[in-house]
């Protein structure tokens, strides 16, 4: 019988939940509640998607609302679960860079085996990737100690890499997915075939006609009473 031949490396989502994702950020007001809880959906599924066509071993970490916890106590227990499983290098993503491709994915990978510490700047001075070595660049107590969900994040990461003399291979910097401009700007540069683009759009009429067939059907009601008869002014 011949073994398989052990991948050593794997790839971490690691992402909350779409309800705590639209719980906490805002893609579009006009779809409300349930249409940004659906966006959040497909971005998850989109990053799900593009990691599994890599064919490296994916592993998906989704973190509710009421976990305890500080956010870097959170990815290092996500990282080290992937660990324990006996993989040396682990390439963490979040949900919110759609911009990550499979070709970026496995240039990552690639490089991981000679710098064992690969970034993926955000343009808001984040990381919207961590390619990271077990043993040769994580250290626990440093990473949960980095400045995360802030604009110093790449800098504190830079002086991390000094301080247990690892270079950092920095990717091509791109956007994160955080607010309503952040989205906008991501229909804007998807083509125009793009069925990813498409299915966003879709989502988007669906949820902001509902919304505005509400939103009309409140403005019409008369508190001082209205002819049965009578239809609702045109807009």
């Amino acid at each position: 019988m011949i073994s398989a031949i052990f991948e050593p490396t794997a790839i971490l989502i690691f992402s909350r939940t779409a309800r705590h994702e639209a719980a906490v950020k805002t893609f579009d007001a006009a779809s409300g509640k349930n249409g940004n809880q659906a966006i959040a959906r497909k971005l998850i599924r989109q990053t799900v998607a593009t990691a599994r066509r890599t064919r490296l071993p994916v592993f998906l970490h989704s973190t509710p609302a009421h976990v305890a916890g500080t956010f870097g106590e959170n990815l290092a227990a996500a990282l080290e679960s992937v660990f324990d499983k006996g993989y040396v290098n682990v390439i963490a993503i979040g949900n919110d860079c759609p911009d990550i491709s499979v070709a970026l994915l496995l240039d990552a990978s690639r490089r991981l085996a000679a710098k064992k510490l690969v970034l993926g700047p955000a343009t808001d001075g984040g990381v919207y990737l961590i390619g990271i070595h077990k043993t040769a660049a994580y250290h626990r107590r440093k990473f949960v100690a980095l400045p995360w969900e802030g604009a110093r994040l790449q800098a504190g990461w830079e002086k991390y890499s000094k301080d247990f003399h690892t270079d950092v291979d920095w990717l091509q910097p791109f956007s994160d997915i955080d607010q309503a401009a952040d989205f906008k700007a991501l229909l804007d540069r998807l083509p125009c075939w793009s069925h990813f683009r498409k299915q966003l759009l879709s989502i988007l009429a669906s949820f902001q006609s509902v919304f505005t067939a509400g939103h009309r059907l409140f403005l019409v009601v008369n508190p001082h009473g209205i002819s049965p008869l009578r239809g609702p002014p045109p807009y």
